[in-house]
């Protein structure tokens, strides 16, 4: 944690020891080197936090994917349902299984959105739990910093 703390500091002197250019409060930095410093901090941050959103990148896949099924079923179903509607003799057994399709593809979309909702919801606690994890982290260290003497860097 504190390398990361350093190189803040260092992308913060960077950008308060830069010359200020002759109009407005404008100033003249070393891009390439503050870039390197951010390069540099994302390389540290923390597996939690990518995974976190890798898992919101998922949530949103696992629930595209869920509505997809859902709505193949559910035109299947009415497919189905058509195709034996047509046959005049057995009309009111077309309905009946036809409802029966309907039904069960529509308990299989809310099992499918319910479980994919718990699996996604505990994921995100996971994750949630793991970046409070890493925040207390983050203010131990900067509690650490203060008891030594060392201010935090302004924002």
């Amino acid at each position: 944690m504190n390398d990361f703390m350093d190189i803040l500091s260092k992308l913060e002197n960077e950008i308060r020891d830069s010359k200020k250019t002759m109009l407005g409060s404008s100033r003249c930095i070393d891009e390439a080197k503050c870039m390197d410093y951010i390069f540099v901090m994302k390389n540290m941050i923390p597996n939690e936090m990518k995974e976190a959103r890798l898992v919101l990148s998922e949530k949103e896949e696992i629930l595209s994917n869920a509505n997809d099924d859902a709505k193949n079923i559910v035109n299947n179903a009415y497919e189905e349902m058509n195709k034996i509607l047509d046959q005049s003799e057995i009309i009111s057994r077309a309905n009946h299984e036809a409802k029966m399709i309907i039904s069960r593809a529509e308990q299989y979309v809310d099992n499918v959105k319910r479980e994919a909702s718990d699996n996604i919801n505990g994921l995100m606690i996971t994750a949630e739990d793991k970046i409070i994890h890493v925040l207390n982290v983050i203010r131990d260290c900067q509690s650490d910093l203060r008891n030594f003497g060392i201010d935090e860097p302004r924002r």
